[in-house]
Formats: C-alpha cells, structure tokens, sequence
C-alpha cells in the first residue's frame, strides 16, 4: 500500500515568506497611534449611565434628530422602551467584559513573543492558534511565548519594559500579573462558546436566584441577582444535549474588571511605544497585586459560597 504523499511546503502560501521587516517602523506607529487607549473606558461609562439614569437618555434622545453623513433618524413619542434601554445597556456591559477579556489576552501574547511587529502576531493568532495559547496560559504556562528570555522576565517586561525587579517594581507583580492573566484566560475559556451567547440573550430585569441550606444554618450556598442566559452544549453521560446556562451578574463587578484590564492594557500599550516609536513619554504601571480577580469577586459574606452560573439540560424523550 502506498503512503499518504507528504503534502510539500509551499512558500508563496506563507504570507511571512520575504515580508520585508523595513516597513516595520510605519506598522508599530499607526498601530500605536491608532489604537484608542479608553475604549473600554469610555464604554464602561456611557453603559453606566444609560443603567442608572435611563429615563434621561430616553428623553434627550427624544429631544433631539439623530444624523451622521447622508443618515437622519428622528424618533417618536414611545418608539424606545425604556425597559429596553436598561436591557440593552445591561447585555452590553456584559459582552464588553469578554471583548475586553480578549483584547487584554491578544495584547498580551502579541508582546510577549518579543517580534518586531506586535501587530502582525495579533493578525497570526487564528482561532485554533488562539485557544492553544488561552489553554497554556489558564494553566499558567508561559515560556513557549518566545525564546530569548524567561517567563518571568517576559511577564514582567511586557508590563513594566523591565526584565528584573527594581525599586517599587517588585517579586510580587509577577505573581499578580499570572494571577491576572490566568484568570483572564480561564474565564474566555469556561465561556468560549460565546458566540452562542450574542444571540438570543435573554435580561431577567427581577432579582432571581436560590439558596441552598437549612433554615438554622449559617453556611449556605446562594446565587441572587439579574440574570443571562443562553443555550449551549453540555456532556451528560456518553452524549452531548442541549442546556440552559443561566449566568449571574454583578454589574459593578464587570465593570471594575473591565477598568483594571484596560490599565494594564494601558501599560503594555506605553511599554511598546517606548520600545517601538521611542516616545520617552514614560510607563504607567499599574499595581497588580493591590487588587486581584479573587478580591473583586469575593462574596459579601464569608458564610455564603457565592455561584456565579449553572447550567439546566432540556427535556429529551427516553
């Protein structure tokens, strides 16, 4: 029997094949210059504004006509619920922490491979490529990110532009930038299958939930709050069935998450400018450890174990 014919590497399908590393430099600068800092920021803000003051943006949406370029919208009495307004900007809070989650992740590896050009290993993560590193790095592996430093030395450059610590710069912040960063990756992986969570989102505006423990007992197991849901798979058994995911929100939790994400995507940002376009405006470092993933989410009460989602298979016939 004849083997399987190796299939011959072809150059011209690889797009690094004689990329010329001159036009490098230009890259770094649109990439750099283009990039909006406060995204997420700015996000956070006009969310938390619709949430809370959702009445006012529904009048002064009323007040005035809408128009950009050739487009004019203009808006009747009644046309927007403001129900939904809140709804809206819920589930929007919501999908930005995991874009967020994934932008601090790509930002991340696409430094941490020391290239010339973080811009193009953004571009080189595929899908498949992607959940490798996510994998990896959930387990807190670091050291297949590049070969020319430790992982240690590469967290900590990729954060600070030092490779040792220094002064206030300490021991400490590597942990807290694993920490971070294993935390990061482990929660984009438990909810990878997102893409079924953009679509039919459902928004429970009442406060649902359960707690499970004897009346007498200060040891209980609770989840209360608003809710998302959304269908997706689940093994059971030999077989994989379709259930509900019912996840738990606490807006002020996502929203602190998202700010401190975006300061260290801050901080990887100013460490390759200095790098790449030789600004000399300085790094702002943030402390990792002041504050961790475990610390935003611990529960307000040592008694209760707080759960944070869980799943319900649908009915199947015997």
């Amino acid at each position: 029997m004849k083997g399987k014919k190796k299939q011959s590497y072809n150059k011209l399908r690889d797009p690094d094949y004689k990329l010329a590393p001159e036009q490098f430099s230009e890259l770094n600068k649109e990439f750099y210059e283009g990039f909006l800092n406060d995204y997420y920021g700015l996000k956070v803000i006009n969310l938390l504004s619709v949430i809370t003051n959702t009445e006012k943006h529904v009048e002064n949406l009323m007040k005035q006509q809408i128009e950009i370029d050739k487009l004019k919208i203009e808006l009747e009495k009644g046309e927007i619920e403001t129900e939904n307004m809140t709804k809206f900007a819920k589930v929007e809070l919501a999908m930005t922490y995991f874009h967020c989650l994934e932008t601090f992740i790509r930002l991340f590896i696409a430094h941490a491979k020391l290239s010339g050009c973080p811009w193009l290993e953004i571009a080189k993560l595929s899908i498949s490529k992607y959940k490798e590193e996510l994998k990896k790095i959930s387990e807190g592996k670091f050291n297949h990110l590049n070969n020319r430093i430790g992982e240690d030395e590469t967290i900590l450059y990729v954060f600070t532009g030092l490779t040792k610590p220094d002064g206030e710069i300490t021991e400490e912040f590597i942990e807290g930038y694993k920490e971070w960063l294993t935390f990061s990756a482990r929660e984009l992986l438990e909810t990878y299958d997102y893409n079924s969570f953009k679509h039919g989102l459902a928004v429970s505006p009442s406060q649902n939930g359960f707690t499970l423990g004897r009346p007498n007992e200060d040891f209980k197991i609770e989840a209360h709050g608003e809710v998302i849901e959304h269908l997706t798979r689940m093994e059971s058994g030999e077989r994989l069935i379709w259930a509900k995911q019912t996840n738990f929100v606490s807006y002020d939790k996502k929203a602190t998450f998202i700010l401190m994400l975006e300061r260290f995507m801050t901080s990887i940002l100013d460490v390759g400018k200095e790098a790449f376009l030789e600004k000399g405006e300085g790094i702002r470092v943030t402390i990792p450890n002041k504050l961790s993933p475990q610390e935003i989410l611990k529960s307000d009460s040592d008694n209760f174990i707080k759960v944070n989602s869980f799943r319900k298979g649908l009915l199947y016939y015997k």
